[in-house]
C-alpha cells in the first residue's frame, strides 16, 4: 500500500518524478468513472425513481422527519404524524396525479381544505405545501425552506400535526411524483406520537428540491365546506410514520443526488490531493502534460457537481 501511494501520488526518482495518478491511463479511468456515475444518476432520476413506487414508500417518513429537523433548529415544537392528515394528503396527491394538475385549487375549484373535510379531520388551523418533479426528499424540504410562504408553514407554531401524501403521475410530459404536505391543529385534544428524528447527514451546501406552489394556510373560521363525519376508528388519532427509521440501502437509493455528490466529493478530494503533491513536492520540476491531465480531472468532476445542482433546481416546482 505504501509503495502504491508513493508511485501514484508522490513524485520521486522511481517514477521519474511523474506520479502515475496523472498518467493518461489513470486519467481515462477517472473520466470513465465520473461519466459512469453521471449516467447512473440521470438514469435513476429519469427512469428508475419515476418508474417505481420504491421512493414513494420512503418519502413521507423522510419529509416528515426533515420538517421536524427544521422546526427543532428554530426551536419550534415537533409535529406529530396524524393518520387523517396523511390520508387527506394522499387523496390530494392522487387527485393531482390522476387529473394532471398542480395547484392548491382543484380543477373544479375545490379548496385544499375540502380534502381534510372528506376524511373528517376537524381542525382550528390548517396549512398546505405542494411539490412536484423532485429528485429526493431533501430537495423537496430544501425548496420549501427557501420559499418564505412554505417556510412559514413548516415553522409555524399554529400547527401541531402533519400528514404527507405522495402519488405518481405525469407532469409536463414526464413521469413525476407529486408531494402534498398538510399541517393541522385539531379542534379537540388528540393522542399524539412524535415523528422520530431523521439521523441522515446534512445535505451538501446549495442543494435544493425540484417543484412547489405557494403555501396555503387557513383558520377554521375561513372554511366554506361543512365537515363530513369522521371514522370512529381514526378520528383525532395520531400515529407514527410507517417507517420511523430508514435502513442504509433505503436511504442510499432514496437520496440519489446526495449519493452522487458524496462520490464526486471523494473523487475531487483525491484529485486535489494528488495534484498538490505533484506540484509542491518537486516544485522545481514540473511536467506540463501531467498538470494538464490533473486540471482536466478537476474541471470535469467540479463541472458535474455544479451541473447536477442547477439541473435539479431547473426541474423543481413548489406551491
Amino acid at each position: 500500500m505504501a509503495n502504491f501511494f508513493k508511485n501514484y501520488f508522490i513524485p520521486h526518482d522511481g517514477n521519474d518524478l511523474k506520479p502515475r495518478f496523472f498518467h493518461w491511463e489513470t486519467a481515462v479511468v477517472v473520466f470513465s468513472a465520473a461519466l459512469f456515475l453521471e449516467i447512473l444518476f440521470l438514469v435513476q432520476i429519469y427512469w428508475i425513481l419515476p418508474a417505481t413506487n420504491y421512493s414513494a414508500s420512503i418519502l413521507p417518513t423522510v419529509v416528515a422527519n426533515l420538517t421536524n429537523r427544521n422546526r427543532e433548529t428554530y426551536q419550534v415544537p415537533s409535529l406529530a404524524s396524524n393518520e387523517l392528515l396523511a390520508r387527506a394528503a394522499q387523496l390530494k396527491a392522487e387527485n393531482m396525479a390522476q387529473e394532471g394538475y398542480f395547484s392548491h385549487q382543484g380543477p373544479g375549484g375545490e379548496a385544499p381544505w375540502s380534502w381534510l373535510d372528506r376524511v373528517g379531520y376537524d381542525y382550528t388551523n390548517a396549512g398546505e405545501n405542494l411539490a412536484v418533479n423532485f429528485a429526493e426528499s431533501e430537495d423537496v424540504v430544501g425548496a420549501w425552506m427557501r420559499s418564505e410562504s412554505h417556510k412559514e408553514n413548516i415553522l409555524s407554531g399554529r400547527f401541531t400535526e402533519i400528514g404527507i401524501g405522495v402519488a405518481r403521475g405525469v407532469f409536463e410530459g414526464r413521469e413525476a411524483l407529486f408531494v402534498v404536505q398538510f399541517f393541522g391543529r385539531p379542534a379537540a385534544p388528540a393522542v399524539s406520537v412524535p415523528v422520530a428524528a431523521f439521523t441522515a447527514p446534512a445535505a451538501p451546501a446549495g442543494e435544493a428540491p425540484r417543484t412547489a406552489e405557494p403555501a396555503k394556510t387557513v383558520q377554521k373560521t375561513d372554511k366554506k365546506v361543512p365537515p363530513q363525519p369522521a371514522s370512529p376508528k381514526t378520528a383525532g388519532v395520531s400515529v407514527p410514520p410507517a417507517s420511523a427509521s430508514l435502513g442504509f440501502l433505503r436511504e442510499f437509493f432514496s437520496l440519489p443526488h446526495r449519493m452522487v455528490n458524496y462520490l464526486y466529493a471523494m473523487m475531487l478530494t483525491m484529485i486535489a490531493l494528488a495534484f498538490s503533491l505533484m506540484i509542491f513536492i518537486k516544485i522545481r520540476v514540473q511536467h506540463p502534460r501531467l498538470i494538464l491531465n490533473g486540471a482536466m480531472m478537476l474541471l470535469l468532476v467540479g463541472s458535474l457537481i455544479v451541473f447536477n445542482h442547477y439541473f435539479l433546481l431547473s426541474q423543481v416546482k413548489v406551491l
